[in-house]
């Protein structure tokens, strides 16, 4: 709708009778439509619960995607029972572990445990998304969009299968590294500033 190309680069062809857990970075307001473009299925995204507000896409959002308030942990559990059964039901989810969008991009915000949780206890491979140049195209808290094309990679699917609570740190690590290291293959500037060398 605003004219940009998009580049799509996809490592593997996943199975379309396969749900995934899709992890993204989160730097836009254009990240979750930018997920679905390069993921080959429909996605079921967990979005905080004020986008449920917005007019005419919070109807959508709240009807179609399962919402999250993040004040009320008293819910947690009922937030895993149904990502667990969406994906149970066939369905994939979409999650961007950051929990909101990154004001320092392109450099990783921490990744928080909600998702690997959801991946591990329904034994469901996590795959990667780097949205790539989305931060580049409508910065967070920006009221204006740039002109640049989108460039958007799938990256391998990383199995859950076997794994424990006990090993979401090495799970959270792996998938943050696979997002990370792309972003420094196309920002290397910005990963050095960020580290003052």
């Amino acid at each position: 709708m605003i004219l940009i190309p998009i580049k799509r680069e996809r490592e593997v062809e996943l199975s379309k009778s396969q749900s995934y857990v899709f992890i993204g970075n989160h730097t836009s307001f254009l990240d979750i439509p930018a997920l679905q473009l390069v993921v080959d299925q429909l996605v079921i995204f967990l979005g905080k619960s004020s986008l449920g507000k917005i007019p005419i896409f919070g109807w959508m959002f709240r009807n179609i995607h399962i919402t999250v308030d993040r004040n009320n942990h008293k819910k947690s559990e009922d937030l895993f029972q149904k990502s667990i059964a969406t994906l149970e039901e066939g369905y994939s989810l979409g999650i961007f572990p950051e929990g909101t969008q990154n004001r320092k991009p392109p450099v990783l915000n921490s990744f928080k445990d909600g998702a690997y949780i959801i991946a591990i206890r329904a034994q469901k491979p996590i795959v990667p998304i780097t949205i790539v140049s989305n931060w580049k195209i409508w910065p967070s808290l920006s009221p204006y969009l740039k002109w640049t094309p989108l460039l958007l990679v799938q990256h391998a699917p990383i199995s859950t299968e076997g794994l424990t609570l006990e090993d979401i740190g090495q799970l959270k690590n792996k998938t943050k590294s696979v997002i990370e290291n792309e972003l420094k293959k196309h920002y290397p500037q910005e990963y050095l500033s960020s580290k003052g060398e």
